[in-house]
């Protein structure tokens, strides 16, 4: 099988198209043959090492979180799911792989793909869809009648943010950039706020929950928008953020943990039409490495960018 992968961490001149024999599947792993997968920045942010406390030292190690596709085999103790079985989900941070033919999962990070829910918009759910998840529901109990603020409302995380947040029964408003604001607009945002022009600091709302999906807001400012009782999720945490946090309990930095529970979850909302993300372009595996060195160095897209392996 092909897989993109590196043999040290660095930018993206490290990246390799290259072949490599998949291990067996261990404990609760299941191998999965994969149809699309999704580009996220956590991806480059690995390779480039900035994890590497979590991801370690061995070397390669392979690209790619997201993906769509078919169980080809399950490990031992595996329950959930058969071979044959259409699922999606996400890799372990510690493995990557899903920019490849296959990819070795837990089972824990996999749900079923609802029948009525392509391959394309299932490969773009789990991190954007876990992500606004361990924000919303996790961390801030979101519940009806409460109202949400999303910085960064038309990115992937920001958009399944505000759809999650529907879900929930929350009002929800928000900022993106002005040329997002009709597709936010779309999805019910109101009021709508463009970052490059608002000083968000000086907004008259108080809200429930202010939630930083583009990670570009200062705590202090999301602090200060909040009601009583508020809470700030912040989804660029820092060891420093961590710390504040200790004190200021209305600070909430966000990492994204998957769960079985939380991807059926997902699955659910999707498959009854109530979550779906955007998808701006799917190119094939072996464009793949230029399309990431592309995103990572900036360039913007009106939605997921998906890999196609056959």
């Amino acid at each position: 099988m092909k897989r993109i992968q590196y043999h040290r961490y660095g930018g993206p001149e490290v990246m390799k198209l290259e072949k490599c024999e998949l291990r067996s599947p261990g404990k609760g792993e299941v191998v999965v043959k994969v149809v699309f997968a999704a580009i996220n920045p956590i991806d480059w942010k690995v390779r480039s090492g900035h994890l590497k406390m979590v991801t370690g030292k061995n070397f390669p190690r392979a690209m790619g979180s997201d993906f769509s596709g078919t169980v080809m085999s399950v490990g031992p103790g595996v329950t959930r799911f058969k071979t044959g079985d259409a699922v999606f989900g996400m890799a372990h941070i510690r493995d990557g792989g899903a920019l490849g033919e296959a990819v070795i999962a837990p089972e824990a990070f996999l749900a079923r793909k609802p029948g009525v829910v392509s391959f394309e918009d299932a490969a773009c759910l789990a991190t954007p869809g876990v992500t606004a998840w361990n924000g919303l529901i996790d961390k801030a109990k979101l519940a009806a009648g409460k109202h949400v603020f999303v910085n960064g409302c038309a990115g992937a995380v920001g958009d399944a943010a505000v759809q999650l947040a529907q879900m929930c029964g929350a009002t929800v408003s928000g900022s993106c950039s002005d040329a997002s604001i009709p597709r936010a607009r779309e999805r019910g945002v109101h009021p709508l706020f463009d970052y490059r022009t608002t000083d968000l600091s000086r907004l008259a709302g108080r809200f429930d929950v202010v939630y930083d999906t583009a990670g570009t807001m200062k705590v202090k400012i999301g602090l200060g928008l909040l009601g009583a009782g508020g809470v700030f999720l912040d989804i660029d945490p820092t060891p420093g953020k961590f710390l504040r946090a200790i004190f200021e309990r209305r600070l909430k930095p966000i990492i994204c943990s998957a769960r079985a529970d939380i991807l059926d979850g997902l699955a659910r909302a999707a498959g009854a039409g109530r979550l779906r993300l955007p998808i701006s372009e799917i190119v094939q595996l072996g464009d793949a490495i230029e399309v990431v060195t592309a995103l990572e160095g900036g360039r913007k897209s009106n939605g997921k960018v998906l890999i196609r392996m056959d």
